[in-house]
């Protein structure tokens, strides 16, 4: 019997070769230039080793990889479980650490990567408030940040035993197991929901195109944009949108009774949590964006819809849920809601475009490099963006029309679709509008722009990348190679002394900032290069790994909230809030994070951030209104006391000082500070005595007594 002689596919291992190099040049490069990111050494060798297992068993890869795709929301479920059950979650709570370096116990919190301390938002208010509902019963009215009390259905979202909880699934963890697992499954749920639903729209828009789909969502769930500004509006915003279009395709086209009812259910619990994101910013374009797409696909595919009249229940069964839960809603809330859109920030706050420039429409190269330093001309969440490829594909959209005239797959109409509505962004975001149609379009309250664009950017990315990996005679051989490197070629003009300045980082002791750009912009071109010439394999390699060096290590990997609360002045204000509960306390001298650090142990502060005015509060403090236009906003409240009359001073539009006379103290009902300053001998002035209780990290906590 002849033997069967093995021919080596030298392609084959030419590209396997370059996948490998390109792995452990990433893990390197991070292991370089971030902190604390050891794990990054085993989990290449994980990759490493599944490569070369599809490398030696390519088929039996394949069938496995086959069976988690058919099965990937159970395998979701699987993971979702692990994370949970081990307590991860991406908060930068560690920040805590370093301003409380001493510890209870002495573990580490950070697994992987550092805090960031720009996200203050996320750690030292939204994760506050959260944590802070554990003190509160999860009730739908909090009294642990204000004198009024304040409305946490409102209040960031936070978790509250109240049927709007429905349709915020993410926030389910809490009320059912308390803040530690409630963390870690707000994070690793939001992030899983982030990539499946993401998944589940570009199935649809691509029709079942699995490489591109799976492209697209590690293109949203891990794009900068996303991870820097993770939690609590934005990405929430973004997800139910998405779900709002998967179930919304599925409520007209599932063909099982099952499969019908889970449809009419989740649409309630989608629309119920869009609706209930309270961030008319992102809700109003992605409406309008995700109904247009829907009709547009639906009309695609009429051929799939098996709605009839029969159907008519589901529809009553939906309307009837999300008008129950949003009535409900509104008739407890409508006081707190005409109170937050009178604000002076952000209720009155109106944008009208026409702030941006072309440089906008592109993917800035800054974001590439966030996780490792912060950026110099503004902050890290600002310059961040989606990494999307709009331009190119809107640029090549005449010659991919022409194309697919006459073809009947349907790829056209979609493509058509993300066109019109990319082309309405950009007027919006080049030119403006007039007053008149941002109101009557709500478009008023659209002050970031650029994020949808980029978001509608980025689905428009995958369906370019779906067309182009789909014919492949869409180019000629030529164009495949000349068209990326024309893109390239003038991504270079949108290089500005900004990114330049930014951009000098030291390898050795030289500045490697023109090499960075020559390899962002190459690796720009290259993705797109490799996709117009069909190497899937080294285009969606080199994608992945550009997604998850910007994207995967923006936010750390911590492990429960021992950062919050494992702390000896964390047990001090627990110890005193759980026997003493009603007490007021008030942060002195500190960061207004540290005020919300105070509140999450358990102590009422009065100088919390607060979502809307605390009008119990200013009538105190300023009983004839002098400082309304300060006061009624959104606002964190840093507090000092002074010897000269109280007065409110305006720092920016989320930020206050209080500079509080001691006289004002009885008035407020303030029982305990905590400062980094002995503020005694001051207070003894005015008939306060202040008895020192505990202290640590240079923190202090002190009762006070009122001698008149």
């Amino acid at each position: 019997m002849p033997q069967t002689k093995f021919k080596l596919n030298y392609s084959k291992l030419l590209e396997f070769l370059l996948v490998l190099g390109a792995i452990w040049t990433c893990a390197v490069l991070i292991r370089r230039f971030l902190p604390n990111t050891m794990l990054i050494i085993p989990l290449a060798i994980i990759v490493s080793l599944l490569l070369i297992l599809e490398w030696i068993l390519p088929v039996q890869f394949r069938k496995t990889a086959e069976f988690c795709y058919c099965h990937r929301w159970l395998l979701a479920l699987l993971v979702f479980c692990i994370c949970v059950g081990m307590r991860f979650h991406g908060s930068s709570i560690g920040v805590f650490d370093e301003i409380f370096p001493s510890r209870i116990h002495a573990e580490e919190s950070t697994l992987f990567g550092v805090p960031r301390w720009i996200r203050s938002d996320e750690y030292g208010v939204t994760t506050m408030k959260y944590l802070s509902q554990a003190f509160n019963n999860y009730g739908i009215y909090s009294q642990q940040m204000s004198i009024s009390p304040t409305n946490m259905v409102l209040d960031y979202y936070s978790p509250v035993k109240d049927w709007t909880a429905i349709g915020k699934s993410l926030l389910w963890g809490f009320l059912l197991f308390g803040s530690e697992i409630g963390l870690s499954w707000y994070w690793c749920g939001e992030l899983l929901l982030l990539f499946m639903t993401a998944l589940e729209m570009c199935l649809i828009l691509t029709r079942g195109q699995k490489l591109a789909s799976i492209v697209g969502a590690v293109l949203v769930a891990l794009s900068p944009a996303i991870q820097w500004w993770v939690m609590p509006h934005m990405p929430p915003v973004i997800l139910y949108a998405m779900s709002l279009f998967c179930v919304g395709f599925w409520f007209f086209t599932a063909k099982s009774l099952a499969a019908k009812f889970a449809s009419a259910v989740l649409s309630s619990v989608a629309v119920t949590g869009f609706v209930l994101s309270i961030f008319p910013s992102f809700q109003v374009p992605c409406a309008y964006i995700v109904i247009y797409l829907l009709i547009v696909c639906l009309r695609r595919d009429s051929a799939q819809i098996t709605f009839t009249r029969r159907d008519f229940p589901r529809i009553f069964l939906a309307v009837a849920g999300v008008l129950l839960i949003l009535t409900r809603f509104l008739l407890n809330s409508s006081d707190e809601l005409t109170l937050l859109n009178n604000t002076v920030y952000p209720g009155r706050r109106i944008s009208l475009g026409g702030i941006y420039n072309v440089r906008h429409l592109f993917t800035d190269i800054s974001s590439l490099f966030l996780p490792y330093k912060d950026v110099n001309y503004a902050n890290n969440c600002e310059v961040s963006s989606y990494i999307h490829f709009a331009p190119f594909f809107l640029a090549l959209s005449p010659k991919i029309f022409s194309y697919l005239k006459g073809k009947y797959d349907g790829s056209a109409s979609v493509g058509k679709a993300l066109t019109v509505i990319l082309f309405a962004e950009i007027i919006y975001m080049l030119a403006g509008i007039p007053r008149w149609l941002a109101d009557i379009t709500l478009l008023r309250y659209c002050n970031r722009i650029n994020l949808i664009y980029q978001w509608t950017g980025t689905i428009f990315t995958v369906w370019g990348f779906s067309v182009m990996l789909h014919n492949h005679d869409l180019l000629s051989r030529n164009e495949k190679i000349l068209y990326p490197i024309a893109y390239g070629a003038f991504y270079v003009f949108l290089i500005d002394d900004n990114i330049r300045n930014y951009l000098r980082f030291q390898f050795f002791g030289r500045d490697i900032g023109s090499i960075l750009i020559i390899l962002s912009v190459m690796a720009f071109t290259l993705i797109l290069l490799l996709a117009a010439l069909d190497k899937k394999y080294l285009f969606s390699a080199l994608l992945l790994l550009v997604m998850f060096f910007c994207g995967a290590t923006i936010n750390p990997l911590e492990h429960g909230i021992g950062a919050v609360t494992g702390h000896p002045v964390s047990a001090a204000i627990n110890d005193i809030s759980i026997k003493e509960p009603d007490n007021r306390w008030l942060s002195v001298n500190t960061a207004s994070f540290v005020s919300n650090f105070v509140m999450a142990n358990g102590a009422k502060i009065l100088n919390s951030t607060n979502f809307y005015p605390d009008n119990g509060k200013w009538k105190v403090l300023d009983p004839e209104g002098k400082y309304a236009d300060i006061t009624n906003r959104y606002a964190n409240e840093d507090v000092i006391l002074t010897e000269d009359e109280t007065y409110i001073e305006y720092v920016q539009p989320d930020l206050i000082c209080l500079h509080i006379n001691p006289e004002s103290l009885k008035a407020l009902g303030i029982n305990f500070i905590f400062t980094p300053v002995d503020h005694t001998e001051f207070l003894s002035g005015y008939g306060i005595r202040s008895e020192y209780v505990t202290g640590q990290d240079g923190y202090s906590i002190y009762r006070l007594y009122y001698d008149r």
